[in-house]
Formats: structure tokens, sequence, C-alpha cells
């Protein structure tokens, strides 16, 4: 292996157990089992930060209105995650896959986007049920309903 070889695959197992520490044990378990897997997901580049926002009346520095957190799933395509939850066959797999998009922060943006509503505290198991249950629970519902519909 050449050095730089090498030096690249340090990189990169660095970066592998830092994604590690950051699953939690059910998840660990998932990829243990072989149940689950890691994939290679490209990330959008950064958007520049904006400005600091002018100070006003209150001396706060907050913009009018009410600020808003990073959209589109804070950098995630959200018709792809979408289309990769939908093909999906089951709502616990779906969770799990939605749970491993990245921290409460990723997903609550990723529920607004999808238009999924949340209670003001959230656990991150919950909010992916909810993603799930709008997304994908919403199409295995219809087809259960409709199953009963013809007697199946």
């Amino acid at each position: 292996m050449t050095d730089s070889a090498a030096s690249l695959a340090g990189l990169l197992l660095e970066q592998v157990s830092r994604l590690l520490r950051r699953l939690e044990p059910a998840q660990i378990r998932e990829l243990v089992a072989e149940r689950a897997e890691l994939a290679v997901v490209p990330v959008p580049a950064q958007a520049s930060q904006p400005e600091p926002a002018a100070a006003t009346p209150t001396g706060r520095g907050e913009p009018a209105g009410r600020p808003r957190a990073p959209r589109a799933g804070a950098g995630l395509d959200v018709e792809a995650t979408r289309d990769a939850i939908m093909a999906l066959s089951d709502r616990d797999e779906a969770a799990r896959y939605v749970a491993g998009l990245g921290t409460v922060a990723v997903l609550r943006a990723l529920a607004d986007d999808l238009h999924v509503r949340l209670p003001a505290k959230v656990r991150k198991p919950d909010i992916a049920r909810r993603i799930v249950d709008a997304t994908l629970g919403r199409k295995l519902t219809a087809e259960a309903m409709r199953d009963l519909g013809h007697g199946g």
C-alpha cells in the first residue's frame, strides 16, 4: 500500500469510527446481524452562512419573524429520501432507516419538509416513526384497506 493509499485508508477509518460512535446500540446490533448496512451518500456542499441579523429594537439580534431551521432535511435530498423510504417493505425497517439519517435536528428539518407535524418535545425514534407513518405507513395502510375490500 502506498503512503497516500495508507493515509487515505487511515482518514476513512477515522470517519467510520466517528460514525459508529454516533450510532445507537440497536443500530450497531442491526449492522452486526447484517440486517442493516452502511451506505455512502453524497453530502451536498455547505451553503454559505448567512450574515448575523442586525439588532432589533429588543436588542437580541433576532430577525423579524420566527427564525427557521435549515431547509431540505438539513442537506438531505427530500425527494430521494422519500423515494428510499417508500421503497422499503415495512415500517420497522423504514423507521431504522430514517433514524439513521442523522440527528434530531436533521430529522426535524426532514419532517418539516415532508409536512409532518411534530410536538415541541419529541425523541428521535418518535420523529422517525412519524415520518414513516406519513410516508410509507400511509401506503401500507391504503394497501391493507384495499386488500380488506377485496376479501383478501
